[in-house]
């Protein structure tokens, strides 16, 4: 509660301090002024799951408020340096279940000629600037949606429409590029991904959870139309740093004493370093959007594992829009090595003791299937209504599922439902969106 009163007061503020600034630069330029905007969304879910043993069959409704914001926008222009935009963007979220109340926070100075510099927790280019099947479908994305936070996804499963080592909205430095000629260039350096806002030092050095240091965004796009025909292409690349966990230090942190001296050292993760590439099409109405991505071997746990990857990604997306109404239908395939188990050494749950010694040898891979399909109507501006219908193949070996349940029984994770290591089914959703 204090820190929502805290941001509505600062708002206020702000409000009062743009409407009340006088105009102390040249006549071209612009006091700052303040533009209000939001969006929220409320869906039902019906959702059937059929796993491996049917006595643990699912079907079940839900309701969630999903992508809830407000935007605080300032803008204002000066003559200074031959000319400047700037603008501060806070959005706040609409999300009760969440703690924290910012979800962005950035600050924007560029111009025409120059491009623009963003300073803050913003998303860098590979979550604004892709293209791909996301930038097609209706609905609530289907597979780029939150269905993930529905049905049960299997351990090692690849459920992701982004690239791996992405620094999300971790505090970073984002310069893009004028268009010319169709062509723009996108960058972003993020010195800790897990550094948010004012967080502690102490907290962006945790050694509980994957991050990267000095993570690099590189992104090149083409946008153009060419009789009537618009087309787009988009390329992306990730790198950085990756940055492992102490066993030791868990070890001291919580007081407990491994049994194994094999297991007293640091996960070794792989290089943080994925691609992908993307593009779309777009003629009277009609528009198609795919994206093939390569995590490679980002953040593979190498300490566990041999011959294991992040998992590549194919998209592929189609929309008609007609009047008020907008259709689309997309498709959506992950893949992903789990590779072969290394010697853990001893387990304190006997149960496990099978998978000592790599008694499964190549644990094969695991996949994902999700076909979606969506329709949007447009009622007025700012309001819509849409329905979504997607149907699920997730499938990963009994195996790598018991090897991933002994690795996280080491590592002291116990957030997966290791009994389903397939899931196959529906979801049905409708749902309300409106924004100003």
């Amino acid at each position: 509660m204090r820190k929502i009163l805290l941001s509505t007061s600062a708002m206020i503020g702000l409000a009062f301090a743009t409407g009340n600034t006088n105009n102390s630069v040249a006549n071209n330029s612009q006091d700052p002024e303040l533009k209000i905007t939001g969006k929220t969304t409320v869906s039902t879910y019906f959702f059937s799951e059929e796993k491996y043993d049917k006595k643990y069959n699912e079907k079940g409704l839900t309701t969630r408020v999903e992508n809830s914001k407000i935007k605080f926008n300032v803008k204002g222009s000066t003559d200074t340096f031959g000319g400047l935009d700037y603008s501060l963007l806070i959005a706040l979220s609409g999300d009760i279940s969440k703690t924290n109340t910012a979800s962005e926070t950035v600050i924007k100075l560029g111009n025409a000629s120059y491009g623009e510099l963003s300073l803050g927790d913003t998303p860098g280019p590979d979550g604004s600037k892709t293209l791909g099947a996301k930038s097609i479908l209706g609905g609530l994305g289907g597979f780029t949606g939150d269905l993930d936070n529905i049905i049960n996804v299997p351990g090692e499963v690849l459920w992701s429409n982004g690239i791996e080592g992405s620094p999300s909205k971790a505090t970073k430095l984002v310069y893009i590029s004028p268009r010319i000629e169709g062509l723009q260039l996108a960058a972003s350096y993020t010195p800790n991904t897990l550094q948010k806002g004012s967080k502690a030092l102490r907290e962006t050095t945790s050694l509980h959870k994957k991050y990267s240091k000095h993570n690099f965004v590189g992104l090149v796009s083409y946008e153009n139309t060419f009789n009537g025909i618009d087309v787009g292409l988009s390329f992306t690349l990730i790198k950085g740093t990756s940055h492992p966990r102490s066993l030791e230090n868990d070890q001291k942190d919580t007081g407990e004493e491994f049994q194994d001296d094999k297991l007293k050292t640091s996960v070794v993760y792989k290089e943080d370093m994925s691609w992908a590439i993307g593009g779309k099409i777009g003629y009277y109405g009609w528009e198609i959007g795919a994206e093939y991505i390569d995590n490679k071997e980002s953040f593979a746990n190498t300490l566990h594992y041999d011959k294991s990857n992040s998992g590549k990604i194919k998209n592929l997306g189609i929309s008609y829009k007609f009047g008020a109404s907008k259709i689309s239908a997309g498709f959506y395939h992950s893949e992903k090595a789990v590779g072969e188990l290394k010697d853990l050494g001893k387990f304190t749950d006997a149960g496990l003791q099978n998978i000592k010694n790599n008694t499964f040898g190549n644990l094969g891979k695991a996949e994902a299937q999700i076909y979606s399909l969506t329709y949007d109507y447009k009622v007025a501006p700012g309001l819509s209504f849409f329905a979504e219908a997607n149907h699920f193949i997730l499938e990963n070996s009994k195996n790598a599922q018991i090897a991933r349940k002994s690795v996280d029984v080491v590592l002291k994770n116990d957030k997966i439902l290791y009994r389903d290591y397939k899931n196959t089914g529906q979801v049905l959703l409708f749902g309300t969106k409106v924004s100003f």
